[in-house]
């Protein structure tokens, strides 16, 4: 998924018990994502600093060309500022990972219940492609639909669930990009 909730990749060939990182091997050396945005993707050019892309794993992942985790060791005084920032920011990136799957699974319950249903894996990865697909339709669309039985979404209150204007965000985003 980017930045603004939407997914951009589906690969769920795989059973729920498998980690992480091992459906990510997998999806990498089917597809190679990691290899061509690091190979073949060109910079981009912020403020005469030269920008590569790259994908953001967790400290679960293996640190590689095109793929970004955290510094270990975190903890009381094991960490410089300056990694304990870069921990900072990576997280907060990663943040929007967890939050598209958590728009996805409130929406779709049907994802939280195929466990124990007797679906086929093959039915299982295809409704969970159909439900990614409305995921993104719902989100062009600005129809949002937040979990408001698990947190306060009232305008005003720490997760508002007004429809946030994407434009603002982004020239945000980018100007403290550009400042950092």
């Amino acid at each position: 998924c980017d930045n603004n909730l939407m997914i951009r990749d589906v690969f769920g060939g795989f059973s729920g018990n498998m980690s992480d990182k091992i459906i990510f091997s997998r999806w990498e050396e089917e597809v190679g994502f990691v290899n061509y945005i690091s190979t073949c993707v060109p910079d981009k050019m912020i403020d005469g600093i030269n920008c590569s892309y790259y994908l953001v794993g967790d400290g679960g992942y293996t640190l590689r060309p095109g793929c970004l985790i955290p510094f270990a060791g975190h903890g009381a005084g094991r960490l410089t500022p300056e990694k304990r920032d870069w921990n900072y920011w990576m997280s907060s990136t990663r943040i929007c990972v967890e939050q598209t799957f958590g728009l996805l699974k409130g929406r779709w319950a049907i994802l939280t219940t195929t466990h124990r249903m007797r679906y086929t894996p093959a039915k299982v990865q295809r409704i969970f492609t159909a439900c990614c697909v409305l995921h993104n339709i719902c989100l062009l669309h600005s129809d949002w639909y937040p979990r408001k039985n698990y947190v306060d979404h009232t305008p005003g209150s720490l997760y508002d669930a007004s429809v946030p204007d994407y434009h603002m965000a982004e020239e945000h985003l980018t100007s403290t990009a550009k400042r950092q």
